[in-house]
Formats: C-alpha cells, sequence, structure tokens
C-alpha cells in the first residue's frame, strides 16, 4: 500500500520540466514563424489588391495616381499590421497625367488639372496616399516616414507596405520574396542607416513583389529624422535596387 501511494522523484519532475522546456523550444519559434508569415500575407494581399486598382484607373484616367480611395483601393478587415500605399513625398511629385505634367496627387486628370484627393474614413492620420496601421507590434505604429520605397509616375509605380519585421529572436530575417536584397543590395549612403523597425514589401506597374527586411542594405532610412521610437525612420532611400520603380 505504501508503495501505491508514492509521488514523483526529483529526478522524474526533472525530466518532465527538461522534456516541457525542448518541447517549448521548437513549438514557440514555429508559432512565431507562421505568425509572422501570416502578417506577411496582409502586405501581400494588400499590394496586390492596389495594383489592381492602379491598373484600372489608369486604363480610364491614362496615369497612376496616388489617391487610393479615389481609385477605388481599400484595405481588407479592420486589423492591419502593416501601412500600405505611398508616402506624401512620393505621392505628391509631378509626373502623372496624360501629359506627365500634372502632379500624382489629384483624381481624374484633365490635361494638367483635377480634383484633389479625397480621405476615406479609415485614414485617421489625414494623409489620403496611404491606409494606416492599426495593430501596434512595436514601439509605435509605422508611419509615412517609413515608406521609403515608394513612388509613382503616369506609366510606372512603387507602393511599399511597412509593418513588422519578419525576424525571430535576433535571427536573420526570414525571407517570403527577397528578390531586391539579392539582386542588388548596395549600401546605405552617407547619413543613412537600415531601418531596423520595419519590414518593407514593394510591388511595381507589372506586379512584380519584392520584400526588403528590416537591417537589411536596401531597407535605408535617413538617419537624422525623429523615428517611430528610433533614430532609424526617415523619408531617403537607397533605391536603386530592381524592385523599385523608377522615379518620375
Amino acid at each position: 500500500m505504501r508503495d501505491s501511494a508514492r509521488g514523483f522523484t526529483l529526478i522524474e519532475l526533472m525530466i518532465v520540466v527538461a522534456i516541457l522546456g525542448i518541447l517549448a523550444g521548437v513549438a514557440l519559434p514555429q508559432f512565431w514563424f507562421f505568425q509572422a508569415r501570416a502578417r506577411s500575407t496582409e502586405a501581400i494581399m494588400g499590394l496586390s489588391a492596389l495594383r489592381v486598382s492602379e491598373v484600372s484607373y489608369a486604363a480610364e484616367a491614362g496615369s497612376f495616381s496616388s489617391c487610393l480611395a479615389d481609385i477605388g483601393y481599400a484595405p481588407e478587415g479592420t486589423l492591419r499590421y502593416f501601412r500600405i500605399g505611398f508616402s506624401a513625398s512620393a505621392a505628391i511629385t509631378t509626373g502623372c497625367g496624360v501629359h506627365q505634367t500634372a502632379p500624382c496627387n489629384l483624381n481624374g486628370f484633365v490635361n494638367s488639372g483635377g480634383s484633389t484627393c479625397t480621405l476615406a474614413p479609415e485614414m485617421t492620420d489625414g494623409i489620403p496616399y496611404a491606409y494606416p496601421a492599426t495593430v501596434a507590434t512595436r514601439a509605435s505604429l509605422p508611419g509615412d516616414s517609413d515608406l521609403t520605397t515608394s513612388s509613382i509616375g503616369q506609366v510606372t509605380f512603387s507602393a511599399t507596405a511597412a509593418g513588422p519585421p519578419f525576424k525571430l529572436l535576433g535571427q536573420i530575417p526570414l525571407g517570403l520574396v527577397n528578390s531586391a536584397q539579392a539582386a542588388a543590395p548596395g549600401a546605405c549612403t552617407t547619413g543613412q542607416v537600415s531601418n531596423a523597425n520595419f519590414d518593407l514589401f514593394t510591388i511595381d506597374q507589372l506586379g512584380t513583389i519584392a520584400r526588403l527586411p528590416a537591417g537589411s542594405p536596401t531597407n535605408c532610412v535617413d538617419s537624422t529624422s525623429p523615428g517611430n521610437g528610433t533614430s532609424n525612420t526617415g523619408n531617403t532611400s537607397n533605391t536603386g535596387s530592381a524592385n523599385s520603380g523608377p522615379k518620375k
């Protein structure tokens, strides 16, 4: 009877704890991996839908436009990890319209004229060129200055999605599409650093999607700009990679 009431020994408990630790060490990184991958899918889906809207709009207006609500684009769902669209500095450049002389932040190009952008209710920061992220996974949400690789013109554009880095416990960022980094990694110019805060995804008018991981040489930002939680944010980029559309 005494044997049947015997509990676990300390060694047996330590073995069980060790086994649980091993299982957790294997399972948790996989969980974080798939969680990050699912979030990255949001960027790819959002950019793909944005391209469809741009191409459809250009077929009628003869030019791409940075006015996202006006071209008929809106992201799916309300919980968004990525900021998707164009930076304000890229969106207002002149090079759109049927004569390539109109600012790109116009809706309905008529010669060099047109109406101003319309703000969608979801554009809570008052910028009509990008839909903001709503779920913070870092010290702050990605802002306008993080859309460093965006550009737009009459016949070309490069839209950007900035969101949480696909990086686990200090490992090298695990990429979904790394063609930009592999094709022309380059280096940040003087006064720039690699953005440690957010991954960038880009799509061009041809539908080419590329990922610029946080901290990679192609994800360059102005080191002197006020940051989103750190000093590593800005509105200047090394856009010489093969996956950033040519700027007008």
